[in-house]
């Protein structure tokens, strides 16, 4: 069974981007705010939620918030332009975090780290080059090739 995926941001080119580049290998489900968000957790479940934390209304923070409230356990990778990412993840008790512009061979080497399912290969562009290094952190400071701005 594919592991199954919620990406919460409010740009809709981030949505599908990243949309575009998991749906190979799993199913993925979209949501472009906060409350959106909150709804779609409370009705199913899922692997993993990629979570902005700049958005209007219900930010990222308080989904994570609203998530530990009502005893939701589920990994979360914060992908979000803030100011001074690792503290405010530190603070909310995230997985994992990545900062924006995105490099998605960094997204896909955290996906595998968080719900075990190696990055992909199935695609030109896709997961970690031949003599890449996998399992390179957030903090690894690798420029991708096909960064995603906010």
């Amino acid at each position: 069974m594919r592991k199954r995926i919620l990406v919460v941001d409010d740009d809709p080119d981030i949505l599908d981007a990243l949309a575009i580049w998991l749906e190979d290998r799993f199913d993925v489900t979209t949501a472009s705010d906060g409350a959106r968000a909150l709804a779609v957790l409370r009705d199913q479940m899922f692997d993993l939620v990629l979570l902005d934390l700049m958005m209007p209304a219900v930010d990222g923070a308080t989904v994570k918030r609203t998530l530990d409230a009502r005893g939701t356990k589920v990994p979360i990778i914060v992908v979000s332009a803030i100011a001074d990412l690792p503290r405010h993840a530190r603070a909310l008790g995230v997985t994992d975090y990545l900062a924006k512009p995105l490099d998605l061979e960094a997204l896909d080497d955290a996906i595998a780290r968080v719900i075990g399912c190696p990055p992909s290969g199935s695609g030109p562009g896709h997961g970690v080059p031949p003599g890449g290094a996998p399992g390179r952190g957030p903090s690894s400071g690798r420029s991708g090739s096909a960064p995603i701005r906010h």
